[in-house]
């Protein structure tokens, strides 16, 4: 899907440039032949007749309209502009702190993708020691503060074995704070259990994420955790 975005964006961009040029090139071929129709008008006709001068105005309004047309062809289309989260990060473990960081080998690696309904879907997995990879939580959400349901192993099985009203345990919402950040709300069974501030750097390469949380002994976790685009 993403690269389906991906050449979506260049085909409009290289078709809107392929408009443009055309278009201004059909202004300066209708000046052009106006001029000279007008300079042997102007020759031809020394009673100072308005044949050739009249042709002018006529070729830029036509120039004009498709150069207008051309940028009317930009505005209707779909805004492409991707979203700097879509892509593939993976977690940069030597910038783990406060810590105590994961067993030496140990990462996360994270994707997100655009919905066609503007919703963004996120897949947290984590790679143990030894290189093994297990999911650690699935979700399809819009950016609008709303709660939306979040899935680990434990609840996606639950909720694919129950097939008619699977109970939600868990929640996520996104609320935008600016362009590059969004405040991240996870609930367990009603209760917040993680608040976290994820902020994408300007040139969209670095994502650093300020989670609070309650690890399994309820206690308190203050962690930053930097991951890199790939």
């Amino acid at each position: 899907m993403v690269r389906t975005l991906a050449l979506k964006l260049v085909l409009l961009t290289t078709l809107n440039c392929y408009a443009r040029l055309n278009a201004f090139a059909i202004i300066r071929s209708i000046v052009w032949r106006s001029d000279r129709a007008r300079s042997r008008s102007d020759g031809s006709n020394s009673g100072g007749s308005t044949a050739g001068i009249a042709r002018t105005p006529r070729g830029l309004v036509v120039g004009m309209t498709i150069l207008v047309g051309a940028s009317l062809v930009k505005a209707q289309g779909p805004s492409l502009r991707a979203n700097p989260i879509i892509g593939t990060w993976k977690q940069n473990m030597s910038t783990y702190s406060p810590g105590p960081p994961p067993p030496k080998g140990a990462y996360s690696v994270r994707q997100y993708a655009a919905g066609e309904d503007g919703s963004i879907a996120a897949i947290t997995m984590n790679v143990d020691a030894q290189g093994l990879p297990s999911l650690g939580a699935v979700a399809a959400a819009n950016y609008d503060g709303r709660e939306y349901v979040q899935h680990t192993v434990a609840t996606l099985a639950t909720s694919l074995g129950s097939h008619i009203s699977p109970r939600i345990d868990r929640t996520i919402s996104y609320k935008p704070l600016d362009a590059y950040t969004v405040q991240i709300v996870q609930k367990q069974d009603d209760q917040i259990v993680s608040i976290s501030t994820r902020t994408i750097s300007r040139d969209g390469i670095t994502m650093t994420e300020q989670q609070d949380f309650a690890n399994a002994q309820s206690q308190r976790i203050h962690n930053i955790l930097v991951f890199e685009k790939q």
